[in-house]
This record gives C-alpha cells, structure tokens and sequence, in this order.
C-alpha cells in the first residue's frame, strides 16, 4: 500500500477452511497481524456453507475490521456491491472520543469502526455518574484531523430511556460471542453471555425464550384470593360464554372498574375437560370413545383468547421500542379499532378477532414493569 493520505482497507473473501501451504489457524492469524504493519482495517466476508469463523472472527477482531458472513441463498454479488459503494466513501476514519471527565467503561463496540456515507455509529456504554460533560468525538479524513464537540448531560436516571440499557447489554453479549468464536469457548464469557440474555430478555445460541404462561392451572375454588386484589399488572380478556375474566374469574366486571391480582401470581384459569369413558353402543363389539365437544370448544376459546392475549403483548412491546413515552396500558378499544394507535402505527396488522361474541380485552397496571 502507498503511504498517502487515502483511507486503505483490505477485503478477505473467503470460506476460511486452509487446504494448502501453512494450514494452522493461531499461525494464519498471527501472520496475518505481524504482516499488517499499517494497522489496515480488514473487513472479512465468510462465503459458503462450512466457513470457518474462528479464523475469520480473529482476523477482524485483530486488524480493526468487521466479520460478515454471506448464507448460501444470498446474493454475493450484490452484497459485495454495496459493501463495495458504502466503504468506497469514508467520512472519518480511526475515531476516539473523549468523554469529558465522566468516568465511562464497557465501551461497545471496543473498536470503534469507521464512518461511511450512508452509515450511522452506535457506541453504548455505561457511566457511574452524572453530569454535564463536554464530549469530543475526533477522526481522520484525508490526512487531516477533525473534531466534533457535542455538549451531553449523563442524566442519573431517566426512565424514558431504559431502552438503551438493553441496547447495551445485546451488544456487549454480541461482542463475547465473536471472541468465543475467535478464541474458543470460555465459561466466564459463556455465563455472562447467559446472565445478560435472561437479565435483558433477548435471545442468544445459549438461551432462548418461548411465549408461555408459567403458572400453573387452578380451579374456581383457588380464585378468591384473587377477587378483589389491586396489586398487579396483567393482561386479561373476558369470556362471555365462561362468565369472567381470564386471569382472576370475576363475574362482574366492566370496562372502568380496575381489577388486579397479587404480582407474579396472576393464574389463567383453565377448565379440566375429561372426555367420556369408552363405552359399548349398539351392536358394535369394540368400545366407542365419545369426546366432550362442549368443554372441547370451551379449551380451544381458552388457547385462541391466550394466544390473541400474546400478540397484543408483543404488538405493545415493538410500540415502546419504538417510542420513547411507553404504552402502559390498554384498552378493548385498542386492538378493536382501526384508529388505534397499535393497528394505525402497523404493530396490529388487523383487529384482534374474538373467540366469541361479546369477548373484550385490556389490560390492567403497567405493563413495562422494571
């Protein structure tokens, strides 16, 4: 590479796996860094189906680059395309940023990358505390250093912003996976990958989370204590045909009274329906298994109510992803009418159908607890 003032990159394309001359990874690597006198940013791009990331992990991770990978069904030629357009036009290259005196750590990415046209930079981290602080975000551009000074207040505790906590613990559980992969398996970083996706609730190649209701079935008697409570956040639905609520069975509810139930203890009350004991009928010699249709359609209402009951969470839960004042409450009226702020945001693509007539949902306290 010349030494002038253009920004250089090296571009590995490749599917990882040596089959000639020096084939050891630790070597390949190390070569790979003593060679790069320059300190180039390598961006490398895994190609097929058997791609060796560990060697391809440590080389981005040890010449300031990236690691992406192609899956067989994509197009490379157009990735490449306009990999090739977004690199070809930097507009500050090698960045630092001083915090102005805040004491800041667990920086993520630990490589800050580059800054294209047409991309954006996402640095998180976390801070011990708060105040006024004058930052100074710094690179190269042709040779010629620039500086960007940006006044911040690191509030001491904002809860319109606890997005960004979440934000920063799926990048840095991101940032250990590639060094597993570089570097091999290390329990510590496997267990904190592992605390931070059940802390945050995101899913990782170590855990992984299912939409199901965790308490245990309970019957009429077990509901009384439930009644009258007003301590809880829970979504509920109202069966006309069961004559309650789903998550507390009081039969006379309406739309303004708040009913709640004890945190953590709110049950779904399902009905043990036992079909009929085989019997013989007619003629027949062989026995006759008669199912009870009525409680049949009674558990299939019960699983479509829970399952609408899970949609209209996950709808709310992208609404206040995307909005810095969260939904804390719904409404029969939200997931019903096409004004709705979730089916007129496009979170609910229609309104929610109801297993029965005269069936309601809505929620009661909030449901962005912690």
């Amino acid at each position: 590479f010349p030494k002038n003032q253009s920004t250089k990159a090296i571009v590995f394309l490749t599917d990882g796996q040596p089959t000639a001359g020096i084939t050891g990874i630790e070597v390949i690597s190390q070569n790979m860094t003593l060679g790069n006198i320059q300190k180039i940013r390598t961006f490398v791009f895994g190609v097929g189906e058997d791609v060796s990331t560990q060697l391809l992990d440590k080389i981005a991770l040890e010449n300031r680059g990236e690691a992406m990978y192609v899956r067989p069904n994509e197009d490379l030629s157009a990735k490449l395309t306009c990999f090739y357009e977004t690199i070809s036009k930097p507009l500050l290259v090698d960045l630092s940023i001083d915090w102005g005196g805040i004491n800041v750590s667990e920086n993520f990415p630990k490589q800050i990358p580059n800054v294209y046209k047409g991309s954006q930079l996402v640095v998180v981290g976390r801070y011990s505390k708060g105040g006024p602080a004058n930052v100074k975000v710094s690179g190269e551009l042709n040779g010629k250093r620039l500086e960007f000074p940006l006044e911040v207040n690191f509030v001491e505790n904002n809860k319109a912003n606890r997005f960004v906590s979440r934000q920063w613990a799926k990048t840095k559980a991101d940032s250990l996976i590639q060094e597993i992969r570089a570097y091999g398996e290390d329990p510590q970083k496997k267990a904190e990958v592992i605390k931070l996706s059940k802390t945050f609730q995101f899913t990782t190649p170590y855990t992984s989370f299912i939409a199901v209701d965790p308490v245990k079935v309970v019957s009429n008697s077990d509901l009384d204590k439930f009644r009258s409570s007003k301590q809880a956040n829970s979504l509920v639905s109202y069966q006309p045909s069961q004559g309650n609520w789903t998550s507390h069975g009081n039969s006379n509810i309406d739309d303004t009274t708040d009913y709640r139930a004890p945190a953590g203890q709110v049950p779904t009350i399902i009905q043990n329906a036992q079909a009929k004991k085989p019997s013989l009928w007619g003629f027949f010699p062989a026995a006759l298994l008669v199912p009870n249709f009525k409680k049949a359609r009674e558990q299939a209402r019960g699983k479509a109510c829970c399952a609408n009951m899970r949609v209209i969470l996950g709808a709310v839960e992208m609404y206040n992803m995307d909005h810095s004042v969260f939904a804390t409450k719904i409404t029969d009226y939200d997931v019903s009418s096409p004004d709705s702020f979730l089916i007129k945001g496009g979170y609910l693509k229609n309104t929610i159908s109801r297993p029965e007539a005269g069936c309601k949902y809505g929620a009661t306290g909030d449901l962005t607890p912690g």
